[in-house]
């Protein structure tokens, strides 16, 4: 295919036989579609997906250290620390000596971060609504299972195998 035919090539059409074939790239696909499209409604909350991860495991634990939060979502430290702040900056988050380690900071989310994720987290079901509205209830069960069993591997695994 000649660089002006894949310029033509409209939304929707057939990829090439091995893209179509490749699990890998119609996983990171999908993922795309579905990161861009929360990405856009989380801009109106001045947010971003990894910023409403951060929230939402911070919500899930009594205790999180920066080091333990980037370890789980597999963020370096330098972007933990901007998150961080950012999300400190904006109130819904806030770092409280680490009785556990002195050179750690415990990190809270505050009442405003505990709004802010239930309405991100909104916002997350609307988009995966509407990305799968098409798809059966057996087909999302499916494609639940699957997924788990594939970021399982990659939990077990820090990523590599």
């Amino acid at each position: 295919m000649t660089m002006t035919n894949r310029r033509r090539r409209k939304a929707g059409e057939e990829l090439p036989a091995a893209l179509g074939e490749s699990t890998g790239f119609l996983l990171s696909k999908a993922a795309q579609l579905v990161r861009e499209r929360f990405e856009n409604r989380l801009c109106a909350r001045d947010l971003t997906a990894q910023q409403v991860g951060i929230l939402s495991l911070v919500s899930s634990r009594t205790v999180a250290t920066q080091r333990e939060i980037g370890k789980a979502l597999r963020i370096d430290r330098t972007t933990m620390v901007y998150l961080v702040d950012r999300l400190e900056e904006m109130r819904l988050l806030e770092r409280q000596d680490n009785a556990a380690d002195r050179r750690s900071y415990a990190v809270k989310i505050t009442s405003a971060g505990t709004g802010a994720l239930k309405k991100a987290m909104n916002d997350a079901r609307r988009v995966e609504n509407d990305v799968l509205r098409d798809f059966s209830e057996r087909d999302l069960r499916t494609l639940r299972r699957i997924l788990s069993r594939i970021a399982k591997l990659g939990a077990e695994n820090g990523g590599e195998r």
